[in-house]
């Protein structure tokens, strides 16, 4: 009777927490590469190949996902944050199951509550960028493996699902070995060994299948896409690179205030996962695989430069699932000492207060501030909301026919549009490496420079420029608007719209 009860307020808990990250998906304030992704989708739809067509620098299945919901559901962004809610939602169930499973229903609860009240969490798993379903894959990949029923059909789909987040974002390949290690020590013979390893990399390579013929004919271009232009990005001098790491790492680990970061939580998870570390150690038992798959997600977001805060959402779900199964085995050693149960409860109380304590905030910083939040313009949040990009879409329909080409610094006031993007356009990253590269790798990649952009007020196919008084002062100015026979028709809420 008591696990019947307990099982529906776990139910409800799970439903207002699905129903918070839904409104969460629909509230949160829009972020700079969110226009690039969708727009991306969108084009695919519109039968452009990705890195063929467009520079997309990103592996490529994250835009195929959405194309694909988009062409059931329709283009737009309304449709696109739903099914981003739809895919946290399952992260959130896919962990609550894992934790059950390893420890108890009150704790999987608990490490729901720490999911969806962690900030890094509500910032980027709610909006439409890789983290949500790559983790989710992830979290599935590592389901699949932990179960105790083991059939060579699940370690199939571990591979497959491993494949499909290294598909959706490049820096989950580093978990292949543990993966491998993981299968290793679980073989019990050489054969079963060989095996299970076919197996796990078969189901990896399936997801491959589509892309090989482009791998075939042009892996240049794919290479450049997800490698070489990530390491052109950032012209920073390398001893800059390491003292921005360690200000980042310094921020992370809470030696130093942030407000891209939500106080202790990272610090808290962190000394979670290091805890269950030391008292396996202590047991003479290895720790968790979450642990090196939290491990190793957190060093590879110290990798690029820049180095964002983002990039360490990708580990705390695994870094939440070590601190439970700490919290389990803890508490079931409290329980053979007298009044341990009491302590240990009322100091997990205070933990979780200290975590929560910046929750409210992180909302107010992602719903309206948005302070410590990337905006499409810097300190300006009213710009940065669906109904203000929604207008600015509108207004593109009203003064184009479909199909004709609009010039815009942002890529992403053209995905509700029937308008064309000016070609390399597709996505704000040229402005990074286009410097950087000649002529000929420009053409080759789809990428264009600053003087190609400004140029491009001259193609009588240009109709509609979006722009904002920043960009006028980095690319071109009035007065070549101007020159060029284009006209300020519209401004609203800091964008502007020039037409001729």
């Amino acid at each position: 009777m008591i696990k019947s009860r307990f099982a529906l307020l776990s139910t409800l808990f799970l439903s207002l927490c699905a129903a918070f990250l839904v409104w969460m998906g629909f509230s949160r304030m829009v972020a700079p590469d969110e226009g690039y992704y969708l727009l991306a989708a969108r084009l695919l739809l519109d039968g452009k190949s990705l890195y063929r067509d467009f520079f997309y620098p990103q592996m490529p299945f994250f835009p195929y996902l959405f194309a694909g919901w988009m062409k059931i559901a329709g283009v737009g962004w309304e449709q696109a944050r739903l099914f981003n809610s739809i895919i946290n939602i399952l992260c959130m169930l896919v962990l609550f199951e894992i934790v059950r499973l390893k420890t108890s229903r009150f704790l999987a609860c608990l490490a729901v509550l720490l999911f969806v009240g962690a900030g890094l969490v509500l910032g980027w798993f709610s909006i439409t960028k890789p983290y949500g379903a790559s983790t989710l894959f992830c979290l599935i990949s590592y389901w699949l493996l932990q179960l105790k029923s083991h059939s060579l059909w699940r370690v199939f789909w571990s591979g497959l699902f491993l494949a499909l987040a290294v598909n959706c974002r490049s820096y989950f390949v580093v978990l292949l070995p543990i993966f491998l290690i993981w299968l290793l020590q679980r073989s019990v013979s050489e054969h079963s060994r060989l095996k299970t390893f076919g197996v796990f990399i078969l189901g990896g390579i399936l997801t491959l299948i589509p892309q090989l013929g482009f791998l075939i004919s042009d892996f240049s271009t794919f290479w450049f896409n997800n490698v070489g232009y990530h390491l052109l990005r950032s012209e920073m001098p390398a001893a800059q690179q390491w003292q921005h790491r360690f200000e980042i790492l310094s921020a992370v680990i809470g030696l130093r205030a942030d407000p891209r970061f939500d106080g202790v939580q990272l610090p808290l998870l962190c000394a979670g996962a290091l805890l269950h570390l030391l008292r396996r150690a202590w047991a003479g038992r290895a720790p968790d695989p979450a642990f090196w798959i939290g491990f190793a997600l957190f060093l590879v977001s110290i990798a690029p430069i820049p180095v964002h805060p983002q990039y360490f959402c990708l580990a705390i779900p695994f870094m939440i699932i070590c601190s439970m199964i700490f919290l389990h085995e803890s508490l079931a050693w409290c329980l053979t000492r007298t009044g341990g149960v009491g302590a240990a409860s009322l100091l997990l109380l205070v933990l979780i207060g200290f975590y929560l304590k910046s929750f409210p905030g992180s909302i107010k910083s992602n719903v309206s501030t948005g302070v410590g939040v990337a905006l499409l313009k810097a300190g300006n949040s009213d710009n940065a909301t669906l109904g203000a990009i929604k207008a600015v879409s509108a207004e593109i329909n009203l003064r184009t026919k479909p199909g004709e080409v609009v010039l815009s610094r942002w890529p992403g006031y053209l995905l509700e549009s029937h308008a064309q993007p000016y070609p390399g356009t597709e996505n704000q990253f040229w402005v990074r490496v286009g410097h950087r590269l000649s002529a000929e790798d420009r053409r080759a990649y789809r990428i264009i420079d600053r003087n190609e952009f400004r140029t491009a007020l001259t193609d009588p196919k240009v109709k509609l420029v979006i722009t904002e008084e920043s960009a006028l002062k980095g690319y071109f100015s009035k007065k070549a608007l101007i020159d060029n026979g284009f006209k300020e028709v519209k401004q609203l809420r800091g964008v502007m719209i020039y037409a001729r």
